[in-house]
């Protein structure tokens, strides 16, 4: 993961990175369901506890480290590319070249005119989530009677992993970036992050965060907390996106709004 332009001193000036982000996150979770992991190339695991802070997830423990047992749901191998782009504010312009290989190179001008605009191009896109639920609900529970939970912390019950990424995000009202590309075959439909690309950064300006090429990132997560019931023992609700949804197991998620407030 790349930032160009001093975008890390910006991203780090909680107030000014709230605009950029906000965008980005709110968009995402809309559209998709899921928190945006940011940055997108930061670690995540299922079982990860932690906070929101500054729109992003801060961990602090785990269930291992917690000596809770941390079970995945059996893999599914079925996999699914994904290509999202935000509302407005992004024009992708490619210019394609064939030699007598037949190897496409291209150059691909991306520009931004929105602050938070983005493109989120993910391949083989598989989903890891918490199997054993009600087990580890219980363990929380009585970590909490122990003090060794605390009720505003957040558990990741789910990731997103894809085998290759390319994800940029503006930070600026007005950027742009110039990529090149090599492909086996023409690039006219495929995804930025289709493994047979070559892809990077020929040139740039103004504030991207840009994640180009990653593999096994994690760029979408759910997470869930301890409710506080007036009477009883705090206990867990999956819901997805947002409270109100219920299930057997007693989990509280937080909405969007927490993140983007966070």
């Amino acid at each position: 993961m790349s930032v160009q332009s001093g975008a890390l001193k910006f991203e780090m000036r909680g107030s000014c990175v709230g605009s950029p982000v906000r965008l980005y996150q709110k968009e995402m979770h809309d559209k998709l369901g899921f928190f945006a992991n940011w940055l997108p190339g930061d670690p995540l695991n299922v079982g990860d506890a932690g906070v929101l802070e500054g729109g992003r997830f801060r961990r602090v423990a785990s269930l291992e480290e917690l000596g809770v047992p941390c079970q995945l749901e059996p893999a599914v191998q079925t996999r699914q590319d994904l290509q999202f782009r935000s509302s407005r504010g992004l024009k992708l312009t490619p210019e394609l070249a064939a030699d007598v290989a037949g190897l496409a190179e291209a150059t691909i001008d991306v520009k931004f005119s929105r602050v938070g605009a983005f493109l989120f191009h993910v391949d083989s896109l598989m989903t890891q989530s918490l199997g054993n639920r009600v087990a580890v609900e219980q363990h929380l529970q009585k970590a909490v009677d122990e003090e060794r939970w605390k009720t505003d912390w957040l558990l990741v019950d789910a990731i997103h992993v894809a085998d290759h990424a390319v994800v940029l995000v503006s930070l600026e009202k007005t950027a742009s970036l110039t990529l090149a590309a090599k492909v086996s075959g023409e690039l006219l439909g495929l995804s930025l992050a289709d493994p047979r690309i070559s892809l990077g950064v020929v040139s740039g300006s103004g504030a991207v965060v840009h994640t180009i090429g990653r593999r096994e990132l994690r760029p979408l997560y759910s997470c869930m907390r301890m409710t506080d019931p007036w009477i009883g023992r705090p206990a867990m609700l999956p819901a997805r996106g947002s409270a109100g949804e219920s299930s057997t197991i007693t989990f509280s998620r937080p909405a969007v709004a927490e993140l983007l407030d966070s």
